[in-house]
């Protein structure tokens, strides 16, 4: 970020964006400092699979991190309801 990389730019292959692959990966730290950014969408699907980032912090290997992830994305504006795919 502090290069300029894009914080919302989806990856080619699964289209996920750096917010979603951190979720996913329970980094905290990092999910945190994306989100005080204003060019991420807390609410943006994953092109392959239609994941939110929501959802693929759900889906991650840390159920501590998930939870402490759940209430930062909820609380910056991630909407449950579209966590169904």
């Amino acid at each position: 970020l502090r290069t300029g990389a894009p914080p919302d730019q989806q990856c080619p292959l699964y289209g996920r964006t750096p917010l979603s692959l951190a979720a996913h990966a329970g980094a905290v730290d990092v999910v945190h400092c994306l989100l005080q950014t204003s060019a991420v969408d807390c609410n943006q699907r994953d092109i392959a699979d239609g994941c939110t980032p929501l959802l693929q912090a759900l889906l991650g290997p840390s159920l501590p991190a998930a939870a402490a992830i759940v209430d930062l994305l909820l609380s910056a504006g991630a909407d449950p309801d579209l966590c169904a795919i």
